[in-house]
């Protein structure tokens, strides 16, 4: 009877190491849940000690370990088996309208030249692939006419934002071709109640990027996207004012000055953003009569500058 009671504390005792498992010890691919202990087991763990119980993350979703949730995949990536602890960017000839499944090859007819793509993009008239997985189309060959296909179901699902986070020396060619460039001037022009008026008519897509660099060159030095709500939210002339979304710090007043910083970090408008820590991450544009703009990243006092511009893409 004494050994039976010693052999059933000492399996108490081992599932109460087992069980209460601290959140940095929650493994990559896992999520860890609070579980009630109950009856004699309660009594072997300290009152103050929080009980955890590990779970494979569902595809779909991935942990680096010490999570309570498993966090969604981006569009563009995938994890289609449970327990990842990352999430794969979809390759080039490939599209992932499916976080939660393998990446698919390009049907016969399309083609995708871009990683983190979630449909393939349909060849022009006149142009072909073959085969399934091509990088680009080619042109119909003479004495051949090349009917284009139908639609791919992926491509009626809304466009989603091309990255997270405020990115440095991004590649605007990466973009898919739902997203187009609907305005780009420099630095010396200015953002008066007309020409912003006139900026956002023309572009006034669902979702908005936002980008600077030094005219003459390709890759846009400083860049941010987000919704439009999220990238036009009005702070009007306060000086802290920020709305977080999409992994940047947003700012707009009609009158005052337009911009963002990366998420977490505050501004100093006066009008524009003249904040140090992260610089790099830092675009401001004047929108008060006068002055075209102030900042890209840590080059500043940019008004009226013709050395760099002011560039807006957009999409639906």
């Amino acid at each position: 009877m004494a050994k039976s009671v010693l052999l059933a504390v000492l399996f108490l005792c081992l599932a109460a190491n087992t069980f209460s498992l601290t959140i940095q010890e929650c493994r990559p691919g896992y999520r860890c849940r609070a579980r009630a202990s109950k009856g004699m087991l309660r009594s072997l763990v300290p009152q103050n000690a929080d009980m955890w119980e590990e779970e494979l993350c569902p595809p779909g979703t991935y942990s680096e370990g010490g999570a309570t949730e498993c966090t969604p995949c981006a569009r563009g990536t995938f994890a289609p088996a449970p327990g990842s602890a990352m999430c794969y960017d979809c390759p080039k000839a490939h599209m992932c309208p499916n976080t939660a499944e393998d990446a698919e090859r390009c049907p016969q007819g399309t083609f995708n030249n871009a990683t983190r793509q979630t449909c393939c993009r349909v060849c022009a008239p006149g142009t072909q692939a073959r085969y399934i997985g091509m990088l680009e189309c080619s042109p119909c060959p003479a004495g051949y006419a090349c009917k284009q296909r139908e639609r791919l179901a992926c491509e009626t699902q809304e466009e989603p934002l091309p990255f997270f986070g405020v990115q440095l020396n991004f590649d605007p060619s990466s973009l898919s071709a739902k997203w187009s460039n609907c305005y780009t001037e420099s630095y010396s022009h200015s953002m008066n109640s007309t020409a912003l008026e006139d900026i956002l008519n023309r572009c006034n897509g669902k979702k908005l990027l936002l980008a600077c660099r030094r005219v003459g060159t390709t890759n846009l030095a400083v860049a941010a996207a987000g919704n439009r709500e999220d990238v036009l939210f009005n702070c009007e002339k306060a000086i802290n004012c920020t709305h977080a979304a999409n992994g940047a710090n947003w700012y707009y007043s009609e009158s005052y000055s337009w911009g963002f910083a990366k998420v977490g970090d505050s501004v100093a408008r006066g009008s524009c953003d003249t904040e140090s820590p992260n610089g790099s991450y830092r675009l401001c544009w004047h929108t008060s009569p006068g002055d075209g703009g102030y900042r890209c990243g840590t080059v500043q006092s940019l008004n009226r500058n013709s050395a760099w511009e002011k560039v807006i893409y957009h999409t639906d």
